[in-house]
């Protein structure tokens, strides 16, 4: 129940309405670049997904265990705790930092699990099903109108056919209507829901992994089911698509560098206050002889709150570094795409090269252009690196006494 209340209420209710908000807001910014209005879009966009992606957890493994740790540390009772706004929310004082940090982990898996299926269900097998009652409904609008058509032709001034050849156009015309009809009602297909769902998962894997070790399986389980079902909703859901051509995925680059860089300080605090992770740094002072132990360990046999947070600072400085290190040393372009990229515009080079030396030897002018008008041509001659390449070429040419081959 609460996973079907969480996917239809937040995943996708709120995800619906924070989608108009965000459009809404950034026309109301007036950008005077179709870029610039989506770069602030997504951004809006990705605003919702972070919070509704891990502001419960952050509650939860930053607010909720710690604070259940410390008042077990001070033989506090949890329910005498009342919080602004909320009041008493601790029922019961059963139940220590373990017992919410093994909650916490559960509901991770929970939801890597269960709710992604039930959202993989909502938004690929919907889609379809609705279609197909669409197009079931237009089928029978189409029927019930050829009926009409039929008995109108039949009982006009008495003529019960109007020749082969139109009823064959008639024929074609109403499959043309049918077809255009079905496509009006199908939806227009946007890349946003899916780069939604890639910018979740990334950041689930930089993030839940430390928690949930198995966290990368179920995210490609999912990617690989959703990558057949998209296929699906595809064909059959939208609309046919009208390629176009884009130099990236846009904004949603940005959003992916920042769900990495922002997986770090979750990742460190995670693993020193939500969990008991960080406790494998100090395993060879856990027997309580060891000369150490009470250096590093408290009575309740836990690590001491301010030798987590050395932990928490230091291992937070070596992941930033360590990212830092391979957005400098790794480019952002392949190699072996920048290799390409080069013998195009070689190629190109060689080829104006060519028109130009061509132009030169059959007498006409190397700034003339087929593809503009003689006036553009005088108007943009001395600004061409083809003219100035010719110019100093006659030049060279002159002051030698040779004619440029």
């Amino acid at each position: 129940v609460n996973s079907l209340l969480y996917i239809v209420l937040i995943m996708y209710g709120q995800y619906i309405v924070w989608s108009y908000v965000a459009q809404w807001c950034t026309g109301k910014e007036n950008w005077a670049y179709s870029s610039t209005f989506m770069r602030n879009y997504v951004a809006y966009v990705f605003l919702f997904i972070w919070l509704d992606g891990y502001m419960w957890s952050l509650i939860i493994g930053l607010v909720h265990i710690p604070l259940v740790e410390w008042y077990q540390s001070t033989n506090g009772d949890l329910r005498d705790v009342n919080f602004p706004i909320f009041g008493q929310l601790f029922q019961s004082n059963d139940h220590g930092a373990d017992y919410w940090m093994q909650k916490h982990t559960d509901t991770i898996v929970l939801m890597l699990s269960t709710n992604q299926i039930a959202g993989l269900f909502a938004e690929n097998v919907f889609p379809v099903i609705f279609v197909y009652f669409v197009h079931r409904t237009l089928r029978k609008q189409r029927r019930r109108e050829a009926g009409e058509r039929a008995t109108a032709n039949a009982t006009a001034a008495g003529v019960v056919a109007t020749g082969a050849s139109g009823a064959a156009n008639g024929a074609e015309l109403d499959a043309l209507v049918q077809q255009a009809r079905e496509e009006w009602w199908l939806w227009e297909y946007s890349t946003q829901d899916d780069y939604y769902d890639v910018v979740l998962f990334i950041g689930y894997i930089a993030t839940y992994t430390v928690v949930w070790p198995l966290t990368p399986v179920a995210c490609y389980l999912n990617n690989q089911l959703e990558l057949r079902t998209d296929l699906i909703k595809i064909n059959n859901a939208f609309r046919r698509m009208v390629p176009k051509k884009t130099k990236s995925i846009g904004a949603w680059d940005n959003c992916i560098v920042f769900s990495v860089w922002a997986a770090i300080p979750m990742v460190v605090t995670f693993a020193t206050i939500s969990s008991r992770t960080a406790e494998i740094f100090f395993l060879r002072s856990e027997d309580p002889e060891s000369p150490g132990h009470q250096r590093f360990w408290k009575a309740n046999g836990t690590v001491g709150w301010w030798w987590r947070i050395l932990v928490c600072f230091l291992w937070e400085h070596a992941l930033a570094l360590v990212c830092l290190t391979i957005f400098l040393v790794v480019p952002t372009t392949p190699k072996w795409v920048r290799d390409k990229q080069k013998s195009k515009r070689t190629q190109l080079a060689k080829q104006v090269h060519g028109e130009v030396a061509e132009r030169i030897q059959s007498g006409g002018d190397a700034d003339e252009s087929p593809r503009s008008s003689p006036r553009s041509s005088d108007r943009r001659a001395g600004n061409r690196p083809a003219a100035r390449f010719a110019r100093w070429r006659r030049t060279r040419a002159a002051q030698s006494g040779r004619i440029p081959s």
